[in-house]
């Protein structure tokens, strides 16, 4: 269920079908839906996450975790957070460079990297401050 590659998008069926049925084809196979939200359901259920749901449905990531969100209470994961600009953001902080020079160098908004290396900072040094107080 997981091989997005021969996906299409959600669509609303037609041609005498009710029309808020929705049709989704993926490995082949057509699965048919009442409504977004249970074909969000079943694909969240067969492991896809958020990201991917929104991109075969061509939903708003935004609709499909607020879906997602009302249906479980432990939402998995993007598995991306180990290549996410932000971790790119604290390793080259790391390096000794500053804001300026690490938004330069990723092409990234000059306020979204001082936020990140902000935090970033802060809690090294809370870090730091706990281990000095044991």
């Amino acid at each position: 269920m997981r091989d997005l590659k021969d996906s299409k998008n959600l669509k609303n069926l037609k041609n005498g079908e009710d029309s808020k049925m929705f049709e989704i084809k993926i490995k082949g196979e057509n699965l048919k839906f009442n409504s977004k939200s249970e074909c969000f359901k079943k694909l969240y259920d067969e492991g896809l996450n958020i990201p991917e749901i929104s991109k075969i449905t061509n939903c708003r990531y935004q609709f499909v975790y607020g879906v997602i969100s009302n249906y479980t209470d432990n939402i998995r994961k993007s598995n991306n957070s180990k290549n996410s600009k932000s971790s790119k953001f604290r390793e080259l902080s790391d390096k000794g460079l500053n804001v300026g020079e690490i938004a330069k160098k990723t092409n990234s908004n000059y306020n979204f990297v001082y936020s990140v290396v902000k935090k970033h900072l802060k809690n090294k040094e809370n870090i730091e401050n706990s281990k000095k107080s044991k």
